[in-house]
């Protein structure tokens, strides 16, 4: 898709189609998504603008806050570096936030950036790659906050978000890791999703998972694929099995190695699988794979 939708058009494009959005799509994709599919996602998700029909109340929006707040209950135990070498990085995690609230519900947005500290260009490499993501997160954030102005009262007292939680949880041997958990809701269906950022310290790359697993790109995306039968006891060759119309294998097999999200965790490889890859699984899930980098 191309690029160059503002978050202004995505607000207003939301509005339009609305009442078409059946299916849900994790929101902000991937941190090098074209901002148009950003804005895909952001529209297709179930809106304030359902406030007053009877189907959805803020007793709903209640309890998916409460299931955004324990998906981000995990805390980092990896610490930064005094400086950052080509074994480890001096890094914090900015935070980032607002909130508003209007007559019926509250919209609010939060982002974890992370920031590692030097001035070589290796930090300048990996925080511009790290930049990126958040932008694209910023191109439609203050959309839930539209979407609570316009609540009506069956929302009262109701929460709209959009969240980050970032945490790191790799920083040594010369690769930095850190994971984002990520929470949507705007007035329908919760949606929860996992990325990752995994880089090496020694280029100031982002990597892909084959980098760090055993094996081709061909050979990774089999044993995530054998990882999601076994951890989720469905046949994933099984055609048509999801709402995307392919099987568990194709959908996973078919993508780019560059668009699989993981990040690293002691010594293990863990593999976020997206939302809807398997029915009924509204937020996503991980696998773990054995590492080749500690």
């Amino acid at each position: 898709m191309g690029k160059g939708d503002t978050s202004e058009r995505v607000c207003d494009m939301s509005k339009t189609i609305q009442n078409n959005a059946g299916r849900h799509r994790r929101f902000a994709r991937k941190a090098l998504a074209a901002v148009s599919a950003v804005a895909l996602s952001c529209a297709l998700m179930p809106t304030a603008a359902f406030a007053g029909s009877g189907q959805l109340t803020a007793g709903v929006a209640e309890g998916h806050t409460a299931q955004a707040t324990a998906l981000a209950t995990q805390t980092s135990t990896v610490k930064s570096a005094k400086k950052t070498t080509k074994k480890s990085a001096a890094f914090k995690i900015k935070k980032y936030a607002k909130t508003k609230t209007y007559s019926y519900a509250t919209g609010k947005w939060a982002y974890g950036k992370p920031i590692l500290t030097g001035s070589s260009a290796i930090v300048t490499k990996i925080n511009k790659s790290l930049a990126k993501r958040y932008k694209t997160f910023k191109k439609t954030a203050n959309c839930v906050i539209d979407y609570a102005k316009e609540a009506g009262s069956s929302f009262d007292g109701a929460t709209f978000f959009n969240t980050y939680d970032t945490v790191a949880t790799y920083n040594a041997k010369g690769y930095l890791s850190f994971k984002y958990t990520t929470s949507w809701f705007a007035g329908g269906v919760f949606n929860g999703d996992i990325l990752g950022d995994v880089y090496s310290l020694k280029t100031g790359k982002k990597l892909n998972v084959s980098q760090v697993v055993p094996g081709s790109a061909a050979q990774v995306k089999k044993a995530i694929v054998k990882a999601v039968a076994k951890k989720c006891n469905v046949d994933v060759y099984k055609s048509p099995y999801t709402w995307r119309d392919g099987s568990v294998n194709a959908l996973i097999t078919e993508m780019k190695i560059s668009d699989i999200d993981f990040y690293l965790q002691g010594g293990k490889v863990v593999v976020a699988i997206d939302p809807y890859t398997i029915p009924g699984q509204r937020s996503a899930f991980t696998v773990t794979l054995k590492g080749n980098y500690a």
